[in-house]
């Protein structure tokens, strides 16, 4: 798969994921958090937004 390549080619997972927006919609856990609220929502679990934990990498 192509964005495989291209995971390889920008640095990594959280590099792939902070440089594509479009990439960003399809993970649904990171770092062991869920990310996707729909989800959360219908198994009544916490998520956390995957924007705002790019936002606070280190």
């Amino acid at each position: 798969m192509p964005f495989i390549i291209e995971i390889g080619n920008s640095g990594g997972i959280d590099e792939m994921i902070f440089k594509n927006k479009w990439f960003m919609r399809g993970v649904y856990s990171y770092k062991g958090s869920l990310t996707n609220a729909p989800i959360a929502r219908k198994f009544n679990m916490k998520h956390k937004d995957l924007n705002l934990l790019m936002a606070a990498r280190l």
